[in-house]
């Protein structure tokens, strides 16, 4: 390369340089693609199914409406807002299946005062 008027030295950084930034660039894509392989292999949610997580401090709940493999994962909120959350933050995060419930408790609060006559209960 030298003879043909190229600098060897100056190549060399600069394909080690370019190695360097495309190696940061690429991790949080590759690192994405590889959570999405492991979301698809496990299963732990699939197509409208309703989940529930918390990621980064805000609470996200609703529909999953796309689970992609080099795209993020779009969930559908109740107020019909598109939540699109990557990939690698479900494999670091807890998600609750809501959909996968096989009992729902059912809190109620029934008053009943022990004022009222007999009389007005029957009566109306």
């Amino acid at each position: 390369m030298e003879l043909l008027g190229f600098s060897t030295q100056k190549w060399v950084i600069a394909g080690g340089l370019g190695s360097v930034l495309l190696t940061l660039a690429g991790r949080e894509v590759f690192t994405n693609f590889l959570s999405s392989v492991m979301i698809h292999a496990t299963r732990p949610f699939v197509l409208s199914e309703w989940v529930q997580t918390k990621i980064d401090g805000y609470e996200v709940y609703g529909t999953v409406e796309h689970v992609g493999w080099w795209s993020p994962t779009v969930i559908r909120g109740h107020d019909r807002e598109a939540i699109h959350i990557p990939n690698h933050k479900f494999t670091v995060n807890v998600v609750r299946n809501l959909s996968q419930k096989t009992h729902w408790r059912i809190k109620t609060h029934l008053a009943i005062s022990h004022l009222m006559s007999t009389k007005s209960m029957c009566n109306g």
